[in-house]
């Protein structure tokens, strides 16, 4: 494993034990097993191993998610949402550490932009595809209809880890219907 994703997976599963503002380099370099300077040659401070967590895990979650969304295609717009929400809440349930950058995003503020940001752009991209898929007009209330349903998402399966997998499912089910719903109120067809 190379040295830079050994300082990013120590950060990731200190930041989930620990918290961002409980950890320093020195803990994330005696975590990845080297030492301080080698850290700060490849990051300039903890913020900027924050940034490298966001951008691979944005990378994961869409890698994660493309395949899921493929197979689904074939099925129609209502198969394509359940895999979506279905492929994020699979993610994170199989690595709850995933969810460290909601947690250090309490403590850094640029990184809440970012993240906003981030799914700013995904949900223009996904509001495009569903658009395409539904006969939806990809208009700006579409296009904040969806960023406020990924952003539901999110917090769902944030609050669906919680319980056993029994509950978290029946939650999850219980979301994508919602979501089902509202996309056939504003005009989703078959």
């Amino acid at each position: 494993m190379q040295k830079r994703d050994r300082i990013i997976d120590a950060a990731q599963a200190l930041i989930y034990e620990r918290g961002y503002g409980a950890i320093a380099i020195v803990d994330v370099a005696q975590r990845a097993g080297i030492g301080k300077q080698t850290v700060y040659q490849m990051f300039a401070n903890k913020e900027a191993i924050l940034y490298a967590l966001c951008e691979r895990k944005s990378a994961l979650i869409d890698a994660h998610s493309r395949a899921r969304l493929a197979a689904a295609m074939p099925h129609g717009w209502r198969a394509v949402t359940r895999a979506g929400i279905e492929s994020f809440y699979d993610l994170n349930r199989s690595d709850p550490s995933l969810d460290t950058l909601f947690i250090a995003s309490q403590d850094v503020p640029a990184l809440r932009m970012l993240d906003f940001e981030q799914n700013k752009v995904r949900a223009a991209s996904t509001a495009a595809f569903f658009s395409a898929m539904t006969g939806i007009a990809n208009d700006s209330t579409f296009q904040e209809f969806v960023l406020t349903s990924n952003i539901t998402t999110a917090s769902i399966v944030r609050h669906a880890l919680l319980y056993d997998d029994v509950t978290a499912r029946r939650l999850i089910e219980h979301h994508i219907q919602n979501t089902i719903t509202r996309l056939e109120i504003l005009g989703a067809t078959s």
